[in-house]
C-alpha cells in the first residue's frame, strides 16, 4: 500500500507538471490579452493585439500593438509597436502595485498625440494610477517616431532610440526634434545622451543640441501620475551663459495648472533667441534673472508672472 500511495502522489504530481507546461502558455497568453483590452476599456481606449506568444519560464512577446482612444475625445492617441517583449509580474499587476512589468522592449513604435481644444471634444476619466503602476522597471525601445499637437504647437521626434535601466546607464539618440509654435521655431539633428531611469524619472544628459547648446541634463518625472502630476527640471547651457528651470504640471479633472521657475545668468538675448528659435528676435542681455510662472498658458492674463 505505501509504494502504490507513493506512486500515485508522483503519478499526479508528473501529470500537474505536465498539465502546467502544456497549458501555461494558453492561460498566460489568453489571460493577458484579457486584462489589456479590460484596461483599454477602464481607460477607454481601443486596444488591438496581434499573436500573443507566452512559452513558459520565457519572455511574454506581442507580435503587435495598437491603441487608440475613442472618436470625439479631447486627447486623440494612437500608440503602435511592432515585436514588444514583456517580462510581466503577473501577481504585481493584477494587484495594481507598482513594478508590474519588469522589462519592456519595443523592436519599432510609433506614437501620435493630439489634443483638441473644441467645445465638441470630450474629456474623458483616465486611470493615471492604473498607467502609473504599469511603468516598467527597465525598457528599451529600438526605433520610434513620435509627434505631439498641442493646439498650435507641433513637436517631433523622428529616428529616435531609447532605454533605461534601474542599475546601467542607458541611452538615447534622434536622428531629429523639431519643435514649431508661435514662440519658436527651430529643429536639432543628431542627437545622443545617456539616459538614467529610476523610480519613474527619466533623466537625460550630455546631449550637444547645436554649437554652444548643451543640454547638461533634463529630467522627467513620472512618479506622480497617480496624483495627475508630472515634473520637468533642465539645466542648459547656452553660448556661454545658463538657464535653469523646474516645469510642473497638475490637471485635475477639466483644468490644468502650470508652475515654471527658473534661473537665467550670462545671457545675450540676441544670440539666444536665434539659437532657440524665437519667431521674434530679441535684444540685450541678462546678467542674472530669477524668472515665475503660475497658472495655464492658454489664458496667461489669468496667471501670474514675475521676472
Amino acid at each position: 500500500m505505501p509504494k502504490n500511495r507513493l506512486f500515485l502522489i508522483s503519478l499526479a504530481t508528473l501529470m500537474v507538471v505536465l498539465g502546467t507546461i502544456v497549458f501555461a502558455p494558453f492561460v498566460v497568453s489568453n489571460g493577458l490579452r484579457l486584462w489589456l483590452h479590460w484596461q483599454a476599456r477602464r481607460q477607454q481606449l481601443n486596444i488591438e493585439l496581434g499573436k500573443i506568444s507566452a512559452p513558459v519560464l520565457r519572455p511574454v512577446s506581442i507580435e503587435r500593438i495598437r491603441v487608440t482612444s475613442k472618436p470625439g475625445s479631447a486627447t486623440q492617441i494612437e500608440l503602435n509597436a511592432e515585436q514588444a517583449v514583456i517580462h510581466p509580474s503577473l501577481a504585481k499587476i493584477l494587484a495594481g502595485r507598482g513594478d508590474g512589468i519588469r522589462t519592456l522592449s519595443i523592436k519599432t513604435g510609433r506614437a501620435e498625440i493630439r489634443r483638441d481644444y473644441s467645445e465638441s471634444a470630450r474629456v474623458a476619466r483616465f486611470n493615471w494610477t492604473a498607467l502609473q503602476a504599469l511603468l516598467p522597471a527597465n525598457f528599451d525601445i529600438g526605433h520610434i517616431d513620435l509627434r505631439v499637437e498641442n493646439g498650435p504647437t507641433v513637436v517631433l521626434l523622428r529616428n529616435a532610440s531609447i532605454s533605461g535601466n534601474q542599475i546601467e546607464s542607458g541611452r538615447f539618440s534622434s536622428g531629429e526634434f523639431t519643435i514649431t509654435s508661435p514662440l519658436l521655431r527651430q529643429s536639432f539633428s543628431q542627437l545622443r545622451g545617456a539616459t538614467k531611469w529610476q523610480e519613474d524619472r527619466l533623466t537625460i544628459g550630455g546631449m550637444n543640441l547645436a554649437r554652444g547648446l548643451d543640454l547638461q541634463s533634463i529630467t522627467i518625472d513620472l512618479s506622480r501620475l497617480d496624483k495627475q502630476r508630472a515634473d520637468l527640471q533642465f539645466d542648459l547651457d547656452v553660448l556661454g551663459g545658463k538657464i535653469r528651470a523646474s516645469i510642473s504640471n497638475e490637471w485635475p479633472g477639466q483644468h490644468t495648472r502650470w508652475n515654471v521657475a527658473g534661473t537665467a545668468s550670462g545671457i545675450s538675448l540676441a544670440q539666444t533667441s536665434e539659437a532657440l528659435g524665437f519667431t521674434d528676435p530679441l535684444g540685450g542681455s541678462l546678467r542674472a534673472c530669477n524668472f515665475t510662472f503660475r497658472g495655464d498658458p492658454r489664458d496667461p492674463l489669468g496667471g501670474t508672472a514675475s521676472v
